[in-house]
């Protein structure tokens, strides 16, 4: 499959980084008639897949976020005519187990997408415990509240920084999608993670930085001249969460074929010469956590490769049993 759709703020065909999955919404489809719950949905990737859904005929589409004003913003863009499903907006945090379950009594949710996370390497590394409390303990309450409540299918939202994690972010991540695999098994449900890399325009990525340093004529900082990574589009980052509703297995990680990673000051400069000025690069080093490059899998995994369907990458991640885990546990592995 080919993307069809770049980013408006990548200019003049930046393209050419991204990660290719499929045309916008192909899979929309698999929404249909069906109702869904998104957390997160105010941030990047929960408003993005929230803004697909709405234009599908999907029978219903709740959306959660304890951010009030990210929550807001997404209500009055879903305001304007053309959104079909019924649209609920409930400001709650994952980790409160028991205003998450009200809410799923009361939606009944079949789909649960679940992007809501901490994800900021730099200051996760500074408070490993609010880290641990939403992405680790969050993910698992709305997975067990998903379990109680019959939902059929959940996809939660990872990172490449997952595999063989360094960070602070990496580990809590690969906690995640190992609990989730756990859910899968021990419910028979259609329980499933996404792998991303990093989501150019995303809140906190390196593009918007960039685009700001050039309009006000500052300097753009790189972490390292060899530093790369993998590049995906946002509306590659919802076609995934889409193939995976509709193709993921119970227990695994969905990924697509992330080809090269790509040099930040390649992107940088290439920035530069397109906007027609000769500001300079600095190199300001690696922040704690972070790596030179990504894994796109983890040492530990045997991918397993499917053309039937746009050529998903298939890994099976080792369960971990919710009841096991433990901050005190979890400490040791971020001392780095």
């Amino acid at each position: 499959m080919t993307v069809n759709y770049v980013p408006e703020m990548i200019p003049n065909g930046h393209g050419k980084y991204l990660t290719r999955i499929g045309s916008p919404s192909s899979d929309v489809d698999t929404l249909a008639g069906r109702r869904v719950l998104v957390t997160g949905a105010g941030g990047s990737i929960g408003s993005a897949f929230c803004r697909a859904a709405a234009a599908t005929p999907a029978a219903a589409l709740v959306m959660l976020d304890r951010d009030d004003s990210a929550l807001h913003a997404l209500r009055l863009r879903l305001a304007e005519p053309g959104s079909v499903p019924a649209l609920g907006y409930y400001l709650r945090d994952v980790c409160d187990a028991e205003a998450l379950a009200e809410v799923f009594r009361r939606e009944r949710p079949e789909i649960v997408v679940h992007a809501a996370a901490l994800k900021h390497v730099p200051l996760l590394e500074e408070h490993p415990s609010e880290a641990y409390r939403v992405n680790v303990i969050g993910t698992r309450t709305v997975l067990s509240v998903a379990a109680m409540c019959d939902t059929k299918v959940f996809v939660n939202v990872s990172t490449d920084k997952a595999s063989n994690p360094t960070s602070v972010l990496g580990i809590t991540k690969r906690l995640g999608e190992r609990l989730t695999s756990h859910f899968a098994t021990a419910y028979d449900r259609r329980f499933v993670n996404v792998r991303f890399g990093n989501v150019l325009g995303s809140r906190g990525s390196f593009l918007p930085d960039f685009l700001e340093k050039i309009r006000d004529n500052k300097p753009l900082r790189v972490t390292h001249e060899e530093v790369t990574r993998y590049l995906m589009s946002t509306d590659d980052a919802v076609e995934l969460i889409m193939l995976a509703a509709r193709h993921g297995r119970s227990g695994e990680t969905l990924l697509t074929d992330m080809g090269k990673q790509v040099r930040i000051i390649d992107v940088a400069r290439s920035l530069i010469d397109d906007a027609g000025t000769d500001l300079p690069v600095e190199i300001v080093g690696l922040r704690p956590g972070e790596k030179l490059h990504e894994d796109y899998l983890d040492d530990s995994e045997s991918p397993v490769r499917d053309p039937a369907t746009a050529g998903l990458v298939r890994v099976q991640v080792e369960p971990l049993d919710p009841a096991s885990v433990r901050f005190e546990d979890f400490l040791p592995s971020i001392d780095h």
